[in-house]
């Protein structure tokens, strides 16, 4: 399971939106096709009442087309400066088997699973990384076998290090965990975790969506 996530808040500018990018990265498409496939699945899977809740979902299929791009444009926009900086190489491919697994996949398959991930085709974070251990970043997607952690790639903390304060970032495919309901936490192995793209990528299709 691939854990390392995007990071969301980019700053966009409508130039590079509007030619895609340095790189070449299909932002503008490439977020209307999660978009629609996303929300499509959402409105037929889901009553009103099981979307309520959801930050991204709208009150219509077309209001939740629009949130929704909007969170994937940030992702997208960050993943191509990362591209630009030379520290990983975005997966097309891999976005395209993504998007065919969701709109292939059936109302039963779709709500039961918790986020975009819980399908195997989009259990990536859809990105080559290029950072050996050492190396600066500025996302865990960049590092090679390892984390971003305070600007450096880095092996992390292992299974039962702690997770609190500066500095102890779980190794790569585990979580920070409450230690027996305490204020402590702990690298667990994450198995409730949800990786993938984008890290606020909504989930289908009935839970919050981001």
């Amino acid at each position: 399971m691939k854990t390392n996530t995007f990071l969301t808040g980019s700053v966009l500018t409508v130039a590079v939106l509007g030619c895609g990018g340095v790189s070449g990265i299909p932002i503008e498409k490439t977020a209307t096709d999660f978009a629609k496939a996303i929300c499509s699945a959402a409105y037929k899977c889901c009553t009103a009442e099981t979307l309520m809740g959801n930050a991204s979902a709208g009150m219509t299929e077309a209001e939740c087309e629009m949130k929704t791009a909007t969170d994937f444009r940030n992702q997208l926009q960050n993943m191509q400066n990362s591209e630009n900086a030379g520290r990983s190489k975005y997966d097309q491919m891999q976005v395209d088997k993504c998007l065919e697994a969701i709109r292939g996949a059936s109302c039963e398959t779709l709500t039961s699973i918790r986020k975009v991930s819980g399908l195997p085709a989009c259990d990536s974070t859809f990105a080559t990384p290029l950072v050996a251990v050492g190396g600066a970043c500025s996302n865990d997607f960049e590092c090679i076998d390892s984390v971003c952690a305070d600007g450096k790639c880095a092996a992390g903390t292992p299974v039962g290090g702690s997770c609190v304060g500066t500095g102890n970032k779980c190794a790569q495919n585990l979580s920070c965990d409450p230690r027996n309901g305490s204020d402590d936490t702990w690298c667990a192995t994450a198995s409730s975790a949800i990786p993938g793209f984008p890290a606020s990528a909504p989930i289908i299709p009935c839970s919050a969506l981001v």
